[in-house]
């Protein structure tokens, strides 16, 4: 068994959590532009948007220090990922025949935001397309030099170029070839994981007051006049989204330094969260929302919805963890014996 990394757990978990808390609470976000409550909704939108672009920092900080068979690497990305990922998308769609009297049966089974409820799984086929490619972006990782000209390139390519083509008015295809920005997010993870450089915490955290700050600023504002919201900035081809997730990082690298068994457990169950949660803000569970748009909805939403199911997601995946454990023993040669 791979050794546990403290601060992998404590951040898995964390992003684990921002997500939930994003979709518990884009109604909020998305429904009341120019509102009061659209503004501090928005507060809590700048975090929970470091959670997609955290995971694959998570992925790149591990995996390539944990590779070592090729053959064995795609056998865990088709079991652990693929085969999951498709089950959950085909569960999604038998919930939204039951559950939301959709009678398309075949259309959106495998992806289609109005036919799926699994929609939210996008990231999943993004992580699996980099699992698919990882021989090289191992290599990459591992080198010292290649590490450094990838990020400080990826970094030109994904947030510099784009900004000089809408000031000049021109348009660069390189940059959808060459470097994606999950890439980068991956190569920069690595990075600062294997990085011996520390900060002061107090430092860090400045620094992340800073960046949110300028984050926060710059959404508001751009998003003020809208009449759809378009997560301005806060998608993860954002230097802002960017520059807080690698600060989030170092901070919890550093402050998150002894193993919890508690986050442990917690680490272990968060991707199969992830593939849960989206099924509890269906039918069944409507008396987990908070209907009102009121401050005490977006609270509600916030400190009462998001952690219930995490702890429900969190019951379900601890059940199939030992239903599997149970069928893997059961197929062993001696069965129980």
């Amino acid at each position: 068994m791979k050794e546990r990394i403290a601060y992998i757990d404590a951040l898995k978990v964390i992003a684990c959590f921002a997500v939930i808390n994003l979709h518990c609470t884009s109604p909020w976000v998305s429904n009341f532009l120019g509102s009061p409550l659209w503004f501090v909704a928005m507060g809590n939108a700048v975090i929970t948007h470091l959670a997609v672009p955290m995971f694959f920092m998570l992925a790149g900080a591990v995996i390539p220090e944990r590779i070592d068979d090729i053959g064995q690497h795609y056998r865990k990305t088709l079991w652990r990922y693929v085969a999951p990922t498709l089950l959950s998308l085909v569960l999604y769609k038998i919930l939204g025949i039951l559950l939301l009297d959709q009678r398309d049966y075949l259309a959106g089974v495998f992806y289609n935001i109005g036919s799926n409820p699994g929609f939210h799984l996008w990231f999943m086929w993004i992580y699996i397309g980099y699992m698919v490619v990882l021989p090289v972006l191992v290599v990459i990782a591992r080198d010292n030099t290649a590490r450094n000209v990838f990020i400080y390139s990826g970094i030109f390519f994904v947030f510099i170029v784009p900004f000089i083509a809408q000031w000049l008015g021109i348009i660069f295809p390189v940059k959808n070839i060459i470097f994606t920005v999950y890439g980068l997010y991956f190569i920069t993870g690595h990075h600062l994981a294997v990085s011996p450089s520390r900060f002061k915490s107090i430092t860090l955290l400045k620094w992340f007051s800073i960046a949110y700050i300028a984050t926060y600023a710059t959404a508001t504002i751009s998003s003020y006049d809208d009449t759809l919201y378009l997560a301005k900035f806060l998608t993860a081809d954002s230097i802002f989204i960017f520059a807080l997730t690698s600060i989030a990082f170092l901070l919890i690298k550093q402050t998150c330094n002894h193993q919890c068994s508690i986050l442990t457990t917690l680490s272990k169950h968060t991707f199969n969260i992830y593939l849960l949660h989206v099924a509890f803000f269906l039918k069944p569970f409507s008396f987990l929302a908070f209907p009102s748009i009121t401050l005490h909805g977006l609270a509600g939403s916030i400190f009462v919805t998001t952690p219930v199911t995490f702890i429900l997601c969190l019951c379900i995946s601890v059940l199939l963890s030992i239903a599997t454990r149970f069928v893997t023993k059961r197929a062993r040669p001696g069965g129980l014996a």
